[in-house]
């Protein structure tokens, strides 16, 4: 049982360790083309061949003459005002939030989502020792893998097809973002490598919660069978019989010697 115990601990501290890089790069997968922080820009689902016009799952970038890399957030926003603020055109704007709408937004999101979720109620399985959230935990671990691989799927496979069918153009003909591709798929590596340990450790609930620790019996010693409690009262001693040949008359003494 001790080793069991000290293996699921292994285990457990993979999965956790694991964890970390797996919401870092789902994380910034996700702020693509938001911020004209540094690499930020540069994590775009697909762009335009004919412009440095290009979108991620929330955001869109495009090269302003005189003020740099401009990006702004698609959250909300109308092509009329992201036009003005990315100096392009609206139609071409429309296009591209079209176009964004068909890389997915909704599947990284809820992998996201869930895997911080199962995260949380691991470390609640440990502390509290809720044996009723294995099956739970399980489950949303599962689904944000699904989540995650379906996601870099799409994000491969789709803007594939879309660069596909517009190469005939020169100015709309769409490229496709290698670093966000490259982000989803080591994301959802993470993700399914922590699920399979998750699973793992949670098979046996006695390993899964927090261990309860027991008195260790010294070597050489035996459980001594319970004492039992004397009466207050103590039964009157009966006395002891007498000899039986006491009890008897004495014996007539022997008729005198024959004379």
């Amino acid at each position: 049982m001790g080793i069991r115990i000290q293996t699921s601990e292994s285990i457990r501290n993979v999965a956790y360790g694991l964890a970390i890089p797996q919401l870092i790069l789902s994380s910034i997968a996700l702020s693509g083309c938001t911020s004209s922080s540094a690499g930020i820009p540069n994590i775009f689902v697909a762009k335009y061949a004919g412009s440095s016009l290009r979108f991620s799952y929330m955001g869109i970038c495009n090269d302003v003459p005189g003020n740099g890399t401009v990006c702004a957030s698609t959250i909300g926003a109308s092509a009329v005002a992201l036009s003005v603020a990315l100096s392009t055109s609206e139609s071409l704007m429309q296009e591209t939030k079209d176009l964004q709408k068909s890389a997915g937004i909704l599947l990284p999101v809820i992998s996201w989502i869930t895997f911080a979720l199962g995260m949380t109620l691991l470390v609640l399985l440990r502390r509290f020792g809720r044996i009723n959230l294995i099956m739970i935990i399980r489950v949303i671990f599962w689904i944000s893998s699904a989540c995650s691989f379906t996601a870099a799927w799409a994000v491969t496979y789709t803007v594939a097809a879309l660069s596909t069918a517009t190469a005939g153009n020169p100015q709309t003909s769409i490229i496709e973002g290698s670093a966000i591709v490259g982000l989803q798929w080591a994301t959802f590596a993470c993700g399914l490598l922590v699920a399979f340990l998750v699973h793992v450790v949670t098979t046996d609930p006695k390993t899964a919660a927090k261990p309860v620790k027991k008195p260790v019996k010294q070597q050489g010693t035996t459980d001594a069978p319970p004492k039992a409690a004397q009466s207050s009262t103590t039964e009157p001693k009966q006395p002891a019989p007498k000899d039986a040949s006491a009890s008897k008359p004495a014996a007539p003494k022997e008729a005198a010697a024959s004379k």
